[in-house]
Formats: C-alpha cells, sequence, structure tokens
C-alpha cells in the first residue's frame, strides 16, 4: 500500500516516472521479433521526426486520476496516428500485448514512452528491502 501511495505522489509532483516491469516477452519468438522491428522502425521515426513530447500527449489520456500508466488499446492506436505513425491492425496488436498492463487490457505508455524515445528516461521506485536484524 505504501508503494502505491509514493509512486502516486511522485507522479503528482514530477519529481519521477515509474515505469513498472510491464514489458512482456512475446511468444511464439516470431512475434517477438516482428515487434522488435517495429519498435527499432518507431525509434528511428521518433529521432527523425524530433519527436520530443510522447510522454504528455499519452498522460493527457491517463486512465486513473493518480496516474495509472495506463491508455486504452483504441487510445493508444489513435494517440499513435496523430503523430503519423502509420501501422497495421496487426502491429498495433502485437505492441499492445508487449506493453500490457498486469490488468490484461491497458497499455503502459511509459514503458512504451521509454521503449521509443531515448531522450525519455523512466524510474523505477522500489521497496526497501528490510535488513536482517542482527540480535
Amino acid at each position: 500500500l505504501m508503494e502505491g501511495v509514493l509512486q502516486g505522489l511522485l507522479f503528482l509532483h514530477g519529481d519521477a516516472y515509474n515505469v513498472p516491469h510491464t514489458v512482456h516477452k512475446l511468444s511464439p519468438p516470431a512475434d517477438e521479433e516482428h515487434v522488435q522491428n517495429v519498435l527499432r522502425a518507431l525509434r528511428d521515426f521518433v529521432t527523425r521526426r524530433r519527436i520530443t513530447m510522447l510522454y504528455p500527449f499519452f498522460k493527457d489520456f491517463d486512465r486513473g486520476k493518480l496516474y495509472s500508466r495506463g491508455v486504452t488499446q483504441a487510445q493508444f492506436r489513435r494517440l499513435l496516428s496523430f503523430f503519423d505513425v502509420d501501422l497495421s491492425d496487426k502491429e498495433c496488436e502485437l505492441l499492445s500485448r508487449k506493453f500490457r498492463e498486469s490488468n490484461g487490457s491497458d497499455v503502459n505508455y511509459p514503458a512504451f514512452v521509454q521503449a521509443v524515445d531515448k531522450d525519455f528516461i523512466g524510474t523505477h521506485v522500489h521497496r526497501r528491502r528490510r535488513r536482517p536484524s542482527v540480535a
């Protein structure tokens, strides 16, 4: 519970971006290879077009009041088309699976942005491990 509160506070105050580990390795391997090719092309596209504001656009569509870091698959596709990214249905489906949240339907947009924008740096808030008490 405390970790969730801390993450919410960090987002509210803008001190850090929390990019949870929701990047999945796709199966079969051909799907993973295909999505890696799509991500490579998107990285080149973002660099070539000098797109620097991906994260704020996605954040505007965030589903939660405390920034859940999730957008629906339809919103994800709409936001990509806003930047003139033309992807096939298959490519959108692969990206959605790659960055799917644990709830099974939303796309983790900070993880996606981190994968395609070399200038976006995400951090992860870690729980502190308890040290064993010394008697």
